[in-house]
């Protein structure tokens, strides 16, 4: 049984949330989350528990997205859990960290919140103001995770993912790390992995360092096409993007071989009558960037796939099943068949149509006015459809 748990992660991986706190993965119930800081997780009487769960191949509550993913078609992350060499089951090691190094951010990004960036307390405080079932967003205050890389974790840890927050503003931290490890000379055993909406670029200081190590992993946030992509990821420069997008590019092609690129997008309402738009985009750097899986968004859930009304997912049925079949979509009809799962998933819907355009319009009424923003100016194809239903 040690050799097939049902996922892999608790045996060499953890994740320390900006409270400092630890848990087993990002794709674990927040809500069941334990308050075990980080410095005190790895031998807890919570991991070791659930390394015996594991083992005995159950599936623990907090396993939930992992249940759904599997049931939609999707490659759940406790399968790519396996990926990683060397796992040993009878004398676990903490080989693999992430780490939310704070939730400061430069960007509000609207399927987002206060736990991810600081520039969305103020959104979540207004949500709440006047709002027409008298529902809350949870308000988080600015946090920073105070996580170091200690002597002991320096000398085992074979991979290193910094998220947020946007880990590029805590670059000193990770350059902290980096050197620690170049002292042991481990670097180059060492990948670290960063997910980044590219506003900051790389330091020359972290640029030089990351030169030495085994892999430097870059995961870019694009959730749309040019203006699109400003109007969700609020805050973000189309042109800039592009052009530290280029930089890592060449840098790719020349001096540094060791750069994996990927982009990661969440199909969501804003943007899933112009996912042929991104696609398109996505296409003409496929020859060094890959496409990770679609993340599937619960939450903010006006804007979650499956609580879309029944009229705007049909019109939706027909672009994707057009895409499929679409041979310049080839590359990935595969994700475009998981979204179309995830959407069609009724058995997922929390919100009556009814209550759905309430919800939907209070919240994206207030970011709108909280960005200066108007949804008509960005995608007016989705307003007219949502303002059709509303009739």
């Amino acid at each position: 049984m040690l050799n097939s748990p049902y996922c892999s992660f608790p045996f060499y991986h953890r994740v320390t949330l900006t409270s400092g706190n630890s848990m087993p993965c990002c794709n674990w119930q927040y809500d069941l989350k334990p308050n075990i800081n980080h410095t005190e997780y790895w031998n807890s009487e919570f991991a070791e528990d659930l390394r015996k769960q594991m083992s005995r191949n159950e599936i623990p509550k907090g396993c939930k997205s992992c249940v759904d993913i599997d049931k939609n078609g999707g490659v759940a992350p406790r399968i790519s859990s396996f990926d990683f060499i060397d796992i040993d089951f009878i004398s676990p090691e903490l080989t693999y960290e992430e780490v939310d190094l704070s939730n400061i951010c430069n960007l509000k990004c609207r399927m987002c919140d206060s736990s991810r960036s600081s520039k969305l307390i103020k959104d979540d405080l207004l949500y709440g103001e006047n709002h027409p079932f008298d529902w809350t967003r949870e308000v988080f205050k600015k946090q920073e995770s105070g996580w170091t890389l200690t002597d002991d974790n320096a000398k085992s840890v074979k991979m290193l993912r910094f998220l947020g927050g946007e880990p590029l503003l805590h670059q000193p931290q990770i350059i902290e790390a980096m050197k620690k490890l170049k002292d042991l000379k481990r670097l180059h055993e060492v990948t670290i992995s960063l997910n980044t909406n590219m506003m900051t670029f790389l330091t020359d200081e972290f640029l030089d360092l990351a030169k030495h190590l085994y892999c430097l992993d870059l995961t870019l946030s694009i959730d749309g096409f040019g203006k699109l992509n400003e109007y969700i990821r609020s805050g973000s420069n189309w042109e800039e993007f592009i052009n530290h997008l280029n930089k890592l590019v060449t840098l790719k092609k020349s001096s540094m071989k060791n750069i994996s690129l990927s982009f990661i997008y969440v199909p969501q309402l804003l943007n899933i009558n112009k996912l042929d738009e991104l696609y398109s985009f996505m296409k003409e750097y496929s020859d060094v960037i890959r496409i990770s899986n679609p993340i599937r968004l619960v939450s903010p859930i006006s804007y979650s796939l499956f609580n879309i009304p029944n009229e705007i997912i049909s019109d939706m049925n027909i672009k994707l099943d057009k895409w499929i079949i679409d041979p310049k979509f080839e590359f990935i009809k595969e994700h475009i068949r998981i979204i179309k799962n995830y959407m069609n998933d009724s058995e997922e819907k929390t919100l009556s149509t009814i209550d759905w355009y309430i919800e939907f319009h209070h919240m994206n009424n207030l970011f709108d006015k909280t960005r200066n923003q108007r949804l008509e100016d960005y995608n007016p194809e989705l307003f007219n459809l949502i303002n059709k239903g509303r009739r």
